[in-house]
């Protein structure tokens, strides 16, 4: 009479960032008399954002005699750690005073996900007559909240000399 339950070997636990390829490894089982079937329940929970989630595979190996194993569970953990990384961008600009200000927004791109932004100016400082400075900072966001910022000079100068005419 086969009343042993087979002996059940499954894949580790592991982490993974989100652009990482998954590794989904085979459990495999021993029985002492008989063939042995595995089965797998496959169970995915996020956790707070599109990118980040874990990956529950619960296995049970059963005997010909109908003789199972204890369900064991592999975790596959994904996370999105990496702020978006912003592109070649200008930043100091320079500019005449009565000429119209007018720069390019900095762009990142992200490892897994959509970003957004976010951008504010600083107070115009004046330091004198004929010379203003803004300090123009860009916030990139991605989906899981990771973040980084580009921050732009803006100088703005009357170097032209007055025209006398008449």
């Amino acid at each position: 009479v086969d009343t042993t339950a087979p002996e059940l070997y499954i894949p580790y636990n592991y982490s993974a960032e989100c652009d990482e390829e998954l590794y989904y490894g085979e459990a495999y089982a021993y029985d002492n008399c008989t063939s042995v079937t595995i089965s797998e329940e496959v169970d995915t929970v996020f956790q707070g954002c599109p990118q980040s989630y874990d990956i529950t595979r619960t296995f049970v190996a059963t005997d010909e005699c109908g003789n199972a194993s204890e369900p064991q569970t592999q975790t596959i953990t994904v996370r999105d750690t990496e702020a978006p990384v912003f592109n070649d961008y200008v930043a100091y600009y320079e500019f005449e005073c009565n000429t119209p200000i007018v720069t390019e927004n900095p762009t990142a791109t992200d490892n897994c996900g959509l970003v957004s932004y976010e951008t504010t100016d600083s107070d115009i400082s004046y330091d004198g007559p004929g010379f203003a400075l803004i300090y123009r900072t860009t916030v990139a966001t991605d989906e899981c909240g990771n973040n980084s910022e580009a921050v732009q000079t803006i100088i703005i100068r009357d170097t032209t000399a007055p025209v006398i005419t008449g």
